[in-house]
């Protein structure tokens, strides 16, 4: 192995900044997700099906498909139950999500299961790949329900748990991790995905869609429960 050279240059920011798990990919996959499943019910087709009739990448249609499967996409929901789905890419690997959802509101419902495939063109070791992605998905779920920060002057204004809420226990959803398997001939020039992130940008947009599937009415902005506490 040759030699490494690694340096770094401190920027100080005025603002302070926290950890944030995929980045832009999260606002882009909720934008891009979100106006896909807008066409789709403007053309009265299928979500799922819209999306697959127009990627030409045989990768993106196989976790596509996989996810349809993994989460019983056409598979009959029971009353006041719907589903929703998504696809993103980031650091080189491709994911998506089918959510499903009960309820009778976009403010009154409940998450009952996330299933969630990978392709991270070489996965290593799966057990910490679907470790993960369930941390990613728990995540998401406290930034799509309740992740906001305001600022007075310059000031945050949530300042502890107390006034940031995250999930309870109660509200995990099932999780169901596949992984796409490496291929049986790999290719050196194409580069491993990364999964430390993957969870989360697709599972704001699947969810929106979800919820949409269930009550008509179109999440265009997050969070959903700005205002909530731990309290609620």
């Amino acid at each position: 192995m040759g030699a490494r050279r690694v340096e770094w240059v401190n920027h100080t920011a005025p603002i302070p900044v926290g950890y944030w798990r995929s980045v832009g990919a999260s606002i882009n996959t909720f934008a891009v997700e979100s106006m896909i499943d807008e066409l789709a019910w403007a053309c009265k087709l299928d979500p799922y099906q819209f999306r697959r009739n127009r990627i030409t990448d045989a990768r993106w249609l196989a976790v596509l498909d996989a996810a349809a499967t993994l989460g019983t996409w056409s598979a009959p929901t029971a009353a006041g139950t719907a589903r929703g789905i998504a696809i993103g890419t980031a650091f080189n690997s491709i994911v998506a999500m089918v959510v499903e959802v009960s309820g009778s509101s976009s403010t009154s419902f409940s998450i009952r299961r996330v299933s969630v495939v990978i392709d991270c063109y070489l996965p290593v070791n799966p057990g910490n790949i679907e470790a993960q992605i369930t941390g990613g998905v728990v995540h998401g779920l406290n930034a799509t329900l309740y992740g906001q920060q305001t600022f007075v002057n310059g000031a945050a204004q949530r300042r502890n748990f107390n006034t940031n809420p995250v999930i309870r226990p109660k509200q995990m959803p099932r999780v169901d991790v596949q992984i796409i398997p490496r291929p049986t001939s790999t290719d050196r020039s194409k580069p491993m995905g990364g999964v430390g992130e993957l969870g989360v940008p697709t599972l704001a947009p699947a969810l929106a869609n979800a919820l949409y599937a269930l009550t008509r009415q179109r999440v265009r902005s997050l969070p959903l429960f700005p205002a909530a506490t731990m309290g609620d």
